[in-house]
């Protein structure tokens, strides 16, 4: 089974982890028009406040993750229809 998730935030993300959690050799891809990994919206009001934010309290996950479990993230990827749906 292959499972497309459109986005790039925390529901993407956590949709992806629970899809991996019910079945381990399933395809998962999640496409995201923005071009940073999935990130913490609320970090960025530190970031605004001049508070320096790391990759660490910016980033949900590492790029080691998405390798570990089998999770391709595609970044600058819009999805403008979805023409087939099981």
């Amino acid at each position: 089974m292959k499972i497309l998730i459109a986005g790039g935030g925390v529901a993407a993300l956590e949709a992806a982890i629970a899809a991996r959690k019910q079945d381990a050799d399933c395809e998962i891809e999640i496409l995201s028009s923005e071009s940073l990994m999935p990130y913490r919206r609320p970090a960025l009001s530190m970031f605004l406040r001049g508070t320096p934010v790391t990759d660490k309290s910016l980033y949900l996950k590492d790029e080691a993750f998405f390798k570990e479990n089998n999770i391709a993230l595609r970044l600058n990827t819009a999805v403008s229809s979805v023409a087939e749906r099981e």
